[in-house]
């Protein structure tokens, strides 16, 4: 009777499956979670990107168009204008700007391959970049003349890079964007910068 009452006890014990579902999901939530947050991730940096490149387009315009203020200004006020429109927390010190004058005989591919490529300075220790040249506006933009504007811009990660490996340059925290656009200015007059 005691054997009978034993097996009994160890054939339910072997059916009871409360709990399982808990300990398949505790199993199963990290990764989940991880995946999940990963994805929102990359669609904030698509869409920052995206973003980025906008603001670009809708800040040169006025260096196209030859407005006196763009052209005689600094490159903190396009930074600032931007910013602006890009609307990200701490914009201004993330963001570097460099309009480049370009000849319209000299321009080709390779110029474009050139501007696109230059290299990035990365202290890994205290995870900064530095752009050799920094934020530069060539002066005595002219009417018809071509402009090569790249903005590289800092952005934050929410989650660590390690789990999601869209860090680069060996930054932990940060994705480096970059945005590079051609333009042709406007055959407007010659500005006089005073």
């Amino acid at each position: 009777m005691l054997m009978h009452r034993l097996k009994f006890s160890l054939r339910k014990l072997r059916r009871d499956e409360t709990g399982a579902t808990a300990i398949e999901f505790s199993i199963l939530a990290l990764p989940f979670m991880v995946l999940i947050f990963g994805i929102l991730e990359l669609a904030i940096v698509f869409f920052t990107t995206t973003s980025l490149n906008h603001s670009l387009v809708t800040s040169t315009r006025s260096l196209r168009v030859g407005s006196q203020s763009a052209i005689c200004g600094d490159i903190d006020e396009l930074k600032q204008d931007v910013c602006n429109t890009l609307n990200t927390s701490n914009c201004f010190n993330n963001l570097n700007l460099t309009v480049t004058r370009v000849g319209s005989n000299q321009f080709n591919g390779a110029v474009l391959d050139l501007f696109q490529t230059s290299n990035i300075d990365v202290d890994e220790d205290n995870e900064t970049i530095d752009v050799p040249g920094g934020d530069v506006l060539d002066s005595g933009i002219l009417g018809d003349e071509i402009l090569l504007v790249k903005a590289i811009y800092q952005h934050d990660l929410i989650l660590p890079g390690t789990l999601t490996r869209l860090s680069n340059f060996g930054l932990n925290n940060k994705r480096i964007l970059s945005v590079t656009q051609a333009i042709r200015t406007e055959p407007f007059p010659d500005v006089q910068c005073s």
